[in-house]
């Protein structure tokens, strides 16, 4: 996967941060999501705090800062991965 340039910040560009996902129990035939910001605009601040996420390919966390899991988990055999 090529790596995008960070773009100039703009009015339009969005600022995602401050994010709290909890108690979440999922289960996905595919993936347990993704979470990705943009190269001039980290998300930043993302706690997952009770989430439980079944898939045979784990949560991708991409472009973020300061993400943190709290009595968080996974199927065996799956992971929850940050790049």
């Amino acid at each position: 996967m090529a790596i995008a340039a960070p773009q100039p910040m703009t009015e339009l560009t969005p600022i995602l941060r401050n994010i709290r996902i909890k108690n979440v129990t999922a289960t996905s035939p595919k993936n347990a999501g993704y979470i990705v910001g943009l190269p001039e605009s980290l998300v930043e601040n993302v706690v997952l705090e009770n989430v439980w996420i079944s898939a045979p390919i784990g949560l991708t966390i991409r472009n973020a800062a300061r993400q943190r899991a709290v009595r968080t988990g996974k199927c065996p055999g799956r992971k929850i991965r940050a790049k």
